[in-house]
């Protein structure tokens, strides 16, 4: 008996829980699939399945023990089966895991007995009301009004989004392929949604740049970027390259684009994607919060790093682990400053993120207004349920995301 796949989405959720890591799968293995669906189920779940934890398991129990019966009780929930049958599966499952089999069992016949009570005695704790660590959501309830939508809005999981490449290929022929390939997908404005996850390089026109996974929110981005023609453009923080996507189908391939970012193994993933999807991109491993370009541009997208609120759907990690939200305003603002420096005089500055905390975004925004005379912010239409002083943000009921865009004009 083989318990691979328990043991890989064990693997996974330790890392995420306890040491911090972003929850992501190894997508080269065959049961990639599972091991998501049950790793994203657990945290979708945390606070209830921990709370449910602490009634029927001994304190400072193993952690791999904790975990897996997070798993089985996400199982359990989403059982279309016999779930005693399940039940008698999952103990023997742990048995080959290493696990007390007899605790195992007892455990998920108590869960199964007392699940509805539990959930009784859980109403009115925010935490596993809304599955999300009480200092983040403090921050959304003192700056949202409408912070139930978002918190409601980030826990439907999210679909992958494609951005067609039009310089490679014309929209109607890529629907036409994957219609062919019988790709289950809707058509949603600009961007291809995806009914069903597969792997992404199997469908058809992957090898010769067709597509790239983009999600619906930052899609809508090209609508709203500056009508001038710039003729040097810098991607402040450019991998993968979805960005560069962007502005090569809304400015064509006559300007020139610096595609810049800091990362290593980021970068290594945009030189990938630039030759796939053929961007003619200048690369450069660059701090974009101190690095001096040598040259100015006419257009500057700075997409800062940020504490990623936005994309709970699809890693609701986010708003499970202890962190600080606002690690990053430093280095925001230094990225700011530094790169309004090197923007010529006429030029615009696109700042993004993919936040929903104003201290990342319409303050910071705020900040550069206070700093620099010769900046305006340009009018952006204000878009769905959620409201900015500056800028706008962006959402999509597919992806399930939310983006911050701010474009600045320099005079």
């Amino acid at each position: 008996m083989s318990a691979v796949t328990e043991k890989e989405t064990v693997a996974c959720l330790e890392a995420t829980l306890y040491k911090r890591k972003p929850f992501n799968v190894d997508k080269t293995e065959a049961n990639t699939g599972k091991v998501k669906a049950w790793g994203l189920g657990v945290l979708r779940n945390y606070f209830f399945y921990q709370f449910c934890l602490n009634k029927l398991l001994r304190k400072n129990s193993p952690r791999p023990l904790s975990i897996y019966l997070m798993i089985c009780f996400f199982r359990l929930d989403t059982s279309s089966t016999n779930t005693a049958k399940l039940v008698n599966a999952m103990v023997e499952q742990s048995k080959v895991m290493g696990l007390p089999a007899s605790v195992v069992n007892a455990v998920l016949r108590q869960y199964m007995l007392n699940q509805e009570k539990f959930r009784i005695k859980a109403r009115g704790v925010e935490s596993i009301q809304y599955n999300m660590r009480p200092e983040l959501l403090g921050r959304l309830k003192s700056h949202h009004q409408c912070w139930r939508e978002i918190v409601r809005f980030m826990q439907e999981p999210s679909a992958v989004c494609l951005a067609v490449c039009q310089h490679n290929v014309s929209v109607e022929d890529m629907i036409f392929q994957l219609q062919e390939a019988e790709v289950a997908f809707s058509q949603e404005g600009p961007a291809i949604v995806l009914e069903r996850f597969g792997h992404i390089r199997q469908l058809p026109g992957y090898e010769k740049g067709w597509f790239t996974v983009l999600s619906e929110a930052n899609q809508q981005i090209e609508a709203l970027l500056p009508d001038a023609r710039p003729q040097a453009i810098l991607d402040a923080c450019a991998a993968p390259g979805g960005k560069s996507v962007m502005l090569r189908s809304r400015y064509g391939f006559k300007p020139r684009v610096v595609a810049a970012d800091n990362d290593s193994l980021r970068l290594t993933r945009l030189q990938e994607n630039n030759a796939r999807l053929g961007l003619k991109l200048e690369i450069v491993e660059a701090d974009s919060a101190v690095y001096d370009y040598q040259e100015p541009f006419d257009l500057i997208w700075a997409d800062v790093p940020c504490s990623a609120t936005g994309v709970i759907a699809k890693h609701p990690e986010i708003a499970i682990q202890e962190r600080d939200d606002l690690q990053n305003q430093m280095q925001q603002r230094q990225m700011l400053e530094n790169l309004w420096a090197q923007l010529s005089s006429g030029g615009h500055l696109v700042y993004s993120t993919c936040s929903v905390l104003p201290e990342e975004n319409e303050q910071q925004v705020a900040w550069l207004l206070s700093q620099q005379q010769d900046a305006s912010v340009v009018t952006m239409p204000q878009q769905g349920w959620i409201k900015g002083q500056h800028g706008c943000y962006l959402t999509s009921e597919h992806s399930r995301d939310v983006v911050y865009i701010a474009v600045l004009a320099k005079h």
